[in-house]
């Protein structure tokens, strides 16, 4: 049994989330730099049934540059044997935020307040999810 992995895509760090073929449940589960992204994946690539590459398109839907660079690098995976799929990716960094925002206000303190992390990793989770829920 393999893993379904969303892939937020980004200049310098790309968000990871996966889900399980059995329960269909996205968790986030890595953030790694854009660079190093393909051999991590290579170093999973045993447990790794679906890549689902966030679609980076304008407010009209149109390509931009960098959906360019996602399409770059899948067709990089798909010639190492990825399966790869897509899925519309407009504002789930948005909702990320807002999701960490409605979490810390239940749970906030001085500490977390001045740790501000990235939302890559859920925002891949948000679009994993999507993809989930819509074709599986």
């Amino acid at each position: 049994m393999g893993y379904i992995i969303g892939i937020d895509y980004g200049d310098k760090i790309c968000g990871l989330a996966r889900a399980d073929n059995v329960l269909k449940i996205a968790m986030p589960w890595q953030e790694i730099l854009t660079e190093n992204m393909i051999d991590f994946l290579l170093q999973h690539k045993s447990d790794i049934d679906l890549l689902v590459f966030g679609m980076s398109l304008d407010l009209q839907g149109n390509r931009n540059k960098v959906q360019e660079c996602i399409e770059q690098m899948t067709l990089a995976l798909k010639e190492k044997g990825f399966k790869v799929d897509y899925q519309d990716e407009r504002f789930t960094t948005q909702g990320a935020r807002a999701l960490q925002r409605m979490i810390k206000r239940k749970t906030k303190t001085r500490k977390q307040e001045k740790n501000k992390k990235r939302n890559d990793a859920g925002a891949a989770t948000i679009i994993l999810q999507s993809y989930l829920d819509k074709n599986l």
